[in-house]
């Protein structure tokens, strides 16, 4: 049927991005998120299938450094996940806002969103989100030690 196509679509679409957007081709990468999200939208997909795109399309600007851009759509992104129940998708977003933050120099976000994401971590046992917020966490410190001094 012509839905199911549009839904094969979209996720050809979402995999093309990611594939630019592995090949440096940051630009291009985002043209086929937007496509790929606006049919998301069109088809009523899952919350979690359009979360994915949004954290997608926030990585890329990330990358770009729109830092603004890239936290629109990470926070659209978070917002949609907790309803379904998808933690790992939480998390994940969770260490881009924070990784977001460390850039913009905003450590009492950073903290936040890296605390969120380690106990999600922790409680499902995701070893490659532990040492994902580990190494966050490592730049966070050195970053907040030479910005504002030691812990209080």
């Amino acid at each position: 049927s012509n839905s199911k196509n549009l839904v094969k679509m979209s996720y050809a679409l979402g995999n093309l991005g990611t594939s630019l957007f592995g090949q440096g081709k940051v630009e291009e990468s985002i043209g086929m998120y937007l496509a790929s999200l606006n049919l998301k939208y069109q088809l009523n997909s899952k919350k979690s299938s359009i979360a994915i795109s949004l954290n997608n399309l926030g990585e890329a600007y990330m990358k770009l450094d729109s830092l603004d851009k890239a936290k629109l759509y990470f926070d659209q992104s978070l917002r949609l996940r907790p309803k379904d129940g998808e933690v790992k998708g939480v998390a994940i977003v969770c260490h881009n806002l924070a990784a977001l933050a460390i850039k913009k120099g905003e450590l009492s976000d950073t903290f936040s969103y890296l605390e969120r994401a380690r106990i999600i971590a922790e409680k499902k046992g995701l070893k490659d989100l532990r040492l994902e917020n580990l190494r966050l966490q490592k730049i966070f410190f050195a970053k907040k030690v030479i910005i504002k001094g030691p812990l209080r």
